[in-house]
C-alpha cells in the first residue's frame, strides 16, 4: 500500500470516529434549554411585530391592510 492510500485511509478512520464521538455528544445533550427557550419567545415576538407592521399598518404607521405588490397606497 502506498503512503497516500495509508494516509487517506487513517483520515477517513479519524473522520468516522470523530463523526460517531460527535453524534453521541448531541444526543446526550437536554433538549430544550432555559436559555434556548427565552431565545425562540424573543425570536416569536419580533416576528410577529414585523409581520404586525408589514401587514397590518401602512408606511405612515395608521392601522389598515397593506398593498399588494404592485398596488398604491389608497
Amino acid at each position: 500500500m502506498s503512503v497516500g492510500l495509508s494516509l487517506a485511509s487513517l483520515c477517513a478512520l479519524l473522520a468516522i470516529g470523530y463523526r460517531l464521538a460527535s453524534v453521541k455528544w448531541v444526543l446526550a445533550q437536554p433538549e430544550v434549554r432555559p436559555c434556548m427557550m427565552a431565545v425562540a419567545a424573543a425570536i416569536q415576538e419580533g416576528a410577529a411585530a414585523n409581520l404586525h407592521r408589514q401587514y397590518l399598518e401602512d408606511p405612515g404607521g395608521r392601522p389598515g391592510r397593506a398593498a399588494l405588490p404592485g398596488e398604491p397606497w389608497a
